[in-house]
């Protein structure tokens, strides 16, 4: 505070009027001065809380960028090991399908059914027309189960070979020696370890249509096969399996 005049005792309006004009006009720089000092040192003020704040966004802002950024290299990177993970189960599937159709190969010729003849009363006589449209006629024991029919179509081509390339592919993925004669591929494959294999189509009697069952029935208690049937494989598409999957849910 700053006392700019001074009037004293009783005095006329005149004489106060222009005393407290005298003492305006004698401060009116000092205040103008003070005003201008106030008014930059505002302007001071406000400038750098202006820069301050944008200082501060410009951070944050560069904070974002950099944590989007680290998001976007974590979710491909993400993205990348689960695409690796998926394709190295994939392969790995599709190591141990082609082991188990190896495997079941063999089985199927332990159990005679490359070359069955035909015995009125013990095997049924089934004719197919696999996915190829190639027609083949085969004999059944009455007493296999009804998915050994399913793995006979599965390992067809290996029971059947017809180059020698099926041999060489073979014997690439069982990671053995095999050697292919005229009548059939001889292999030495194992049963893989924890692999439940799945028939990527179905076998259909087509009039009246009924679709075969997969499971462990004998052939001669499916009248579509006993003593002689015809079936189509057809094969299972994407769709249907996730239609199946419904059904069952």
């Amino acid at each position: 505070m700053t006392l700019l005049t001074k009037v004293e005792g009783l005095t006329s309006t005149t004489r106060l009027l222009a005393a407290l004009s005298t003492g305006v006009s004698r401060t009116k720089s000092t205040l103008m001065q003070r005003r201008v000092v106030k008014s930059e040192q505002n302007f001071a003020r406000d400038l750098r809380r202006q820069q301050e704040e944008a200082y501060t966004n410009s951070l944050n802002a560069d904070r974002a960028r950099e944590q989007a950024e680290r998001r976007r290299r974590e979710e491909e990177a993400r993205a990348e090991r689960l695409a690796k993970e998926r394709q190295e189960q994939m392969n790995m599937l599709a190591a141990k399908r082609e082991q188990w159709r190896l495997w079941k190969a063999e089985d199927l010729r332990r159990m005679g059914l490359v070359g069955m003849k035909s015995e009125i009363g013990k095997t049924a006589r089934v004719g197919l027309r696999l996915i190829s449209g190639e027609r083949i006629v085969q004999m059944f024991p009455g007493d296999v189960a009804l998915a050994e029919v399913y793995s006979f179509v599965e390992c067809y081509e290996l029971l059947f070979p017809k180059s020698a390339a099926t041999s060489s592919a073979a014997n690439t993925l069982r990671g053995a020696k095999a050697e292919r004669d005229e009548e059939q591929v001889v292999t030495e494959a194992e049963q893989p370890e924890g692999y439940e294999h799945e028939f990527m189509f179905r076998l259909v009697v087509p009039y009246p249509r009924k679709v075969i069952d997969s499971g462990f029935t004998p052939v001669k208690h499916e009248s579509g096969l006993w003593p002689s049937g015809s079936i189509v494989v057809e094969e299972i598409e994407e769709e249907d399996s996730d239609d199946d999957s419904e059904e069952e849910d």
